[in-house]
């Protein structure tokens, strides 16, 4: 029996009288409900057929797609060629506080995008210019099956280039500060949760001695390496 275990996300996090969600197939219910049952564990099923809420997500996003053609839609989730085409447009539309460059590529090749947002002289781009600006690093889906992290780095690019103008403390944040966000981290396990497994959470590399596809990418950095 195979289980994916989805909360809380390590199995040395399981605590006694703590609520622990999984995800198992449909072949495996009876067995896993079995040996529950047998240890007086209390448990319910929260969704019971997880296709069919996938489908109906992606059904909700192809409807509005339709709907709004003519403009970006950020309330339902995009593939990756989608934010890649989205970063592009932002840097051309918004020349005066967006820049856009690779800082390398993934395993499988993919360039890793990022969105620099700031307010300066552009002149001076690349170049050290007394005072130093601080910044803040944003990463997004880290996480391949996580969705809602890409979509949280783009309405945040939105929101702030829609209020920078306006609001005095989005003004002040970009005045001071360099904002560099990487809308997708994990940019072949994105891809593969679009194209090939809905479900896949980890990276795509291949370590020889293993057989195990892809590492978990926010347990791969060693002790305090920031």
């Amino acid at each position: 029996m195979k289980v994916d275990l989805w909360r809380p996300n390590s199995l040395t996090l399981i605590q006694a009288d703590s609520d622990v969600d999984v995800h198992i197939g449909h072949g495996d219910i009876r067995e896993l409900k079995g040996r529950l049952k047998g240890a007086h564990i209390y448990h319910r099923v929260l969704i019971s057929n997880l296709q069919k809420e996938i489908e109906k997500q992606l059904a909700v996003r192809s409807t509005r797609k339709r709907r709004s053609d003519f403009q970006y839609d950020y309330e339902v989730y995009h593939s990756l060629d989608e934010i890649k085409s989205w970063m592009f447009e932002m840097n051309r539309t918004h020349p005066h506080v967006v820049d856009m460059f690779s800082i390398g590529r993934s395993y499988e090749g993919r360039p890793l995008y990022i969105l620099q947002v700031w307010t300066g002289d552009r002149s001076k781009l690349g170049k050290r210019t007394h005072p130093y600006k601080k910044a803040v690093w944003m990463d997004c889906g880290v996480h391949a099956r996580e969705w809602i992290g890409p979509a949280f780095c783009q309405w945040f690019v939105k929101e702030a280039l829609n209020s920078y103008r306006t609001d005095p403390v989005m003004r002040r944040l970009m005045n001071h500060l360099n904002f560099y966000i990487m809308p997708v981290f994990n940019v072949d396990g994105y891809h593969y949760s679009w194209t090939t497994d809905r479900l896949w959470r980890k990276t795509r590399s291949r370590i020889a001695r293993y057989q195990c596809r892809g590492v978990d990418a926010n347990r791969n950095w060693k002790v305090k390496w920031c």
